[in-house]
């Protein structure tokens, strides 16, 4: 979305460099870097050589089952890494658009707005909740926290969208379990970044935003709707 608009980007993956669709790599206008994001000097030297108008964090741990599994770990990249960017962000004047989540409320008394108290569940959902707040503290006018819902769409290693771990484990004949009284409002991972290119581009938008699809959906109606649009058999 941002390459369309004309803009150079530097894509960064943590434990390696990110996969880039040919088209992209392509035009040379993107730059796929590793860097451990975790160790504060790299990520300093990283972004001081590359001085950006504009960052955009989507790094996380963002299951509840790993946060809980790593929890030094969870709380380095789901809240020391944007707090540093908040501040680097603020000392260069570039934009920060963080992405965060639903799972900040308790779920009880959706649809949510951007002025509704959270109220966090899970440790995954108190870290992401912190961040917000060191974000926006450290960031002033120059970030946007956005919080996303359930997002769809093809991933690089074909395990991370929500249809793709359906097709996993359908493949290996198992059943899977879709809960019906979990209602979400699920976005397409293009949309996502529609919309996240327009807010690099408008410096007058920040604070506190929400993001979602217009359907209210269970997981069970997700995985239905998979099914016919793929032409399964229920």
């Amino acid at each position: 979305a941002v390459l369309a608009r004309g803009h150079e980007v530097l894509a960064v993956g943590h434990e390696r460099a990110p996969l880039l669709p040919v088209a992209a790599a392509a035009q040379k206008k993107v730059i796929a870097v590793q860097c451990d994001l975790t160790e504060g000097s790299a990520l300093d030297r990283l972004i001081f050589d590359y001085y950006p108008e504009a960052i955009i964090n989507a790094a996380a741990l963002s299951s509840q089952g790993a946060v809980d599994a790593k929890p030094e770990l969870a709380e380095k990249l789901n809240v020391a890494l944007p707090r540093r960017l908040a501040q680097i962000a603020f000392h260069l004047s570039s934009r920060l658009l963080h992405l965060s989540t639903d799972f900040v409320f308790d779920g009880t008394a959706g649809p949510y707005r951007s002025t509704d108290m959270p109220m966090p569940r899970t440790l995954y959902g108190q870290l992401k909740l912190l961040a917000e707040k060191e974000v926006l503290r450290h960031g002033g006018d120059h970030v946007v926290v956005l919080r996303i819902t359930v997002v769809n769409g093809n991933s690089p290693s074909g395990t991370r969208g929500v249809h793709e771990k359906l097709f996993h484990t359908w493949a290996a004949s198992k059943v899977a379990t879709l809960f019906s009284d979990e209602l979400r409002q699920p976005v397409s991972a293009i949309n996502v970044g529609d919309v996240l290119a327009e807010l690099v581009e408008r410096p007058n938008l920040h604070g506190l935003f929400h993001w979602a699809g217009p359907d209210t959906l269970s997981r069970y109606d997700m995985g239905r709707a998979f099914l016919r649009h793929f032409g399964l058999p229920e």
